[in-house]
C-alpha cells in the first residue's frame, strides 16, 4: 500500500489537536500557500531532498536554498500585511512539516507577543449583538459566554453531553459533560455549565430547528447548506457572524489595518466569561474553560454538585445578560428547592412503607388461605383413618 507522506503528516497534526478537521485544514492551506510561493509541490520538495540527502555538498545546498526560500516567504507575508501572529503560525507549519519529514531545515520561528489584545466587551454591547442575532447564533454566543468553552469545542458538542440536565430542568444551570476528544490537545474530560440565558436561547433554537438526536452536534448546518453539500459547521462561520454584527452596529470606532486582529472578536465572549466568573476562583474558572491545572489537578474536586454550587452562587449571577426572574439566584429560591427535595425524599420513604404494609397484608391473606387448605386436608386424612 502506498502512503502519501503529506497526508500522514496532516493526520498526525489533527490527532494532536483533538482530531480537529479545522486544524488539519489550516495546516494544509498554510503549507500549500508556501508551496505556491516557491513554485514547488510537496512531492517535488521531497524528491529534491531524496536525491541530495546522501551527498554532503548537495545536502548542504538543499538546506541553504530552502532556508532562503523560507526567508523570502516570511518577508512576503509581512509585506502582505499579515500580523506577527499570522507569520509565526505560517512558520510553525513549516517547522512541523520539516520535522515530521526529517528534513534538517532549521526554520527559526519566533514568539509572536500578543500586541493586539482583545478589548473587554461590555454587557450592553453583548446585548445589542444578541438582539440582532438569529436563534442559532444567539444560542452559540450565549453558550460560549456562559460556559467558557472554546469555539472549536462548541461546534463539536453533542446533544447527549447536556441532555439530562437540559431536559430535567431541576436546576437554574445546565451541566455540560465535555469529552477530552473535543478539547484542545485532548487535555481531559471536564465539566462546565450554562445559565438560564443560554438555556432559553438553546430552547428557542431547538423550537425553530428541531431538537437534535443524542449523537448529533447541537449546532447544525441549515437544510439549504446541507443540500448544497456543505460539510459541517466550522467556527469561522460564527466568527464571521460576530464580526458582521460588531461592524453593522458600529461597535468599533478605531479599525486596525488589514491583517491585524480587530479589538472585538468572538473570543471576547470567552474573555468576558473569565472576567465575570472570577469570583469563583481561578481553579474553577480554568477547569470550566478546559485549561490544565498542572499538579493541582490531582487535588481539585470535580464533584458535579460541588462544582454546580460554585457556578450558581459565584459565577452565574455575573454572567447573566438579561434580567433574571425575581426569585432567581436568591437564597430564598435555593432554600425552597432544598425543602422541596427533602419533601420528595420523605414522600418516597412513606410510599415504600405503605408498599411494605400492603405487601404484608397480601402475604397474610395468602398464608391464611394456605392454612385453611391444610386444615381441610388434615380433616380429610383423619376421616379416612377412622
Amino acid at each position: 500500500m502506498k502512503f502519501d507522506p503529506v497526508e500522514v503528516w496532516l493526520s498526525k497534526v489533527a490527532k494532536r489537536h483533538s482530531g480537529s478537521k479545522q486544524t488539519e485544514s489550516m495546516y494544509r492551506s498554510s503549507f500549500m500557500r508556501f508551496c505556491q510561493f516557491i513554485e514547488l509541490s510537496p512531492e517535488k520538495i521531497l524528491e529534491q531532498w531524496d536525491s541530495a540527502r546522501f551527498d554532503l555538498a548537495r545536502r548542504e545546498q538543499f538546506v541553504e536554498d530552502m532556508l532562503q526560500k523560507v526567508d523570502f516567504y516570511e518577508s512576503y507575508l509581512g509585506k502582505q500585511g499579515c500580523a506577527r501572529t499570522t507569520v509565526a503560525a505560517h512558520l510553525g507549519t513549516l517547522q512541523s512539516f520539516f520535522k515530521h519529514m526529517r528534513l534538517p531545515v532549521p526554520v527559526q520561528g519566533f514568539n509572536a507577543d500578543p500586541v493586539f489584545h482583545n478589548r473587554d466587551i461590555s454587557k450592553e454591547e453583548i446585548k445589542r449583538i444578541l438582539n440582532n442575532s438569529a436563534p442559532r447564533d444567539r444560542a452559540y454566543f450565549l453558550m460560549m459566554l456562559q460556559s467558557g468553552l472554546r469555539p472549536v469545542t462548541l461546534v463539536q458538542l453533542r446533544y447527549e453531553q447536556l441532555k439530562e440536565d437540559f431536559e430535567s430542568r431541576k436546576h437554574p444551570s445546565v451541566l455540560i459533560n465535555v469529552s477530552k476528544e473535543i478539547t484542545k490537545g485532548e487535555y481531559c474530560d471536564h465539566i462546565t455549565f450554562i445559565g438560564p440565558d443560554a438555556v432559553k436561547a438553546l430552547q428557542d433554537y431547538f423550537n425553530e430547528r428541531g431538537k437534535p438526536q443524542d449523537s448529533e452536534t447541537i449546532f447544525r448546518e441549515s437544510e439549504r447548506a446541507k443540500k448544497a453539500g456543505t460539510e459541517g459547521l466550522q467556527t469561522n462561520k460564527f466568527s464571521m457572524r460576530f464580526k458582521y454584527h460588531v461592524e453593522s452596529l458600529g461597535l468599533i470606532q478605531d479599525r486596525r489595518p488589514k491583517g491585524q486582529p480587530q479589538q472585538l472578536r468572538l473570543y471576547c465572549l470567552r474573555k468576558y466569561f473569565r472576567k465575570m466568573a472570577a469570583p469563583a476562583g481561578p481553579d474553577f474558572v480554568n477547569f470550566w474553560m478546559g485549561h490544565t491545572l498542572g499538579v493541582d489537578d490531582h487535588y481539585f474536586s470535580k464533584d458535579p454538585e460541588f462544582q454546580r454550587k460554585q457556578y450558581e452562587e459565584k459565577a452565574m449571577p455575573n454572567l447573566q445578560i438579561y434580567e433574571p426572574s425575581p426569585l432567581e439566584y436568591t437564597g430564598e429560591l435555593r432554600e425552597l428547592r432544598a425543602k422541596l427535595d427533602q419533601r420528595d425524599l420523605e414522600v418516597q420513604k412513606l410510599k415504600a412503607k405503605l408498599d411494605g404494609v400492603e405487601n404484608t397484608g397480601k402475604r397474610l391473606e395468602s398464608l391464611e388461605k394456605e392454612l385453611e387448605e391444610m386444615r381441610g386436608l388434615l380433616k380429610s386424612l383423619l376421616k379416612k383413618q377412622a
